[in-house]
């Protein structure tokens, strides 16, 4: 039997730090840093393990206060 893949998304409030988190799981830089609010505007998607992909995502709620 095939295993499948698991995908974990960082989803959460623009600027709350899903990318330098998505960095740190990933032990390297990938996504940008920044204390601008959307700077991460596309999906990026990395293999964390052997069956796990993790996607930072540039947040919900982006056009509210």
């Amino acid at each position: 039997m095939p295993s499948e893949q698991k995908c974990v998304a960082l989803v959460g409030r623009p600027n709350v730090g899903k990318s330098r988190l998505f960095n740190r799981l990933l032990g390297r830089r990938v996504s940008i840093v920044h204390d601008q609010p959307g700077v991460t505007r596309d999906v990026l998607a990395e293999p964390l393990g052997e069956n796990v992909v993790l996607m930072d995502t540039g947040g919900m709620f982006a056009d509210l206060p």
